[in-house]
């Protein structure tokens, strides 16, 4: 997880371009709120790990927006937004693919008065996850699609 915000913060701009725009627009506010969500995941095991080794977590955006300010609407456009880019991948727990122990732990957590939106996983930051970000955010450009519309498409 250190790795992928080393990344994020050294992201090469000339290699990057659009990526790397999107992450430091508006005052580094998506940087800044991606790795948010991946720090707090340091040192915290996951609620589900799957057969091929992804670590999969439940995500809140009240926790996120009360703990680090903006609106449930900002990071419901973030996370949805990073997944399409490839940054996260999600899961909604009421998905009928989804893995039994996976969808128990969801009723678990709902029943202990914990929100939990979706499922999410974090995926290695290599130059394939880096360059279908930078190609998605490109067609989403020549589209007119951005973070904000995005939910509305």
């Amino acid at each position: 997880m250190t790795d992928n915000i080393r990344t994020l913060f050294e992201l090469d701009a000339e290699s990057y371009p659009c990526l790397h725009k999107a992450l430091h627009d508006y005052g580094d506010a998506m940087l800044g709120k991606l790795s948010r969500i991946i720090e707090q995941l340091q040192g915290k095991p996951p609620p589900y790990t799957s057969t091929a080794g992804k670590q999969w977590y439940l995500c809140s955006f009240r926790y996120w927006a009360n703990n680090y300010g903006g609106s449930l609407s900002t990071w419901n456009s973030l996370v949805h937004y990073c997944a399409e880019l490839g940054l996260l991948e999600l899961l909604k727990p009421t998905s009928k693919s989804i893995p039994a122990p996976m969808k128990q732990a969801w009723i678990e957590a709902r029943a202990k008065k914990r929100p939990a939106e979706l499922w999410y996983h974090v995926p290695d930051y290599t130059p394939e996850i880096l360059t279908k970000a930078e190609d998605t955010i490109r067609a989403f450009k020549a589209e007119g699609i951005n973070r904000t519309n995005l939910r509305n498409l």
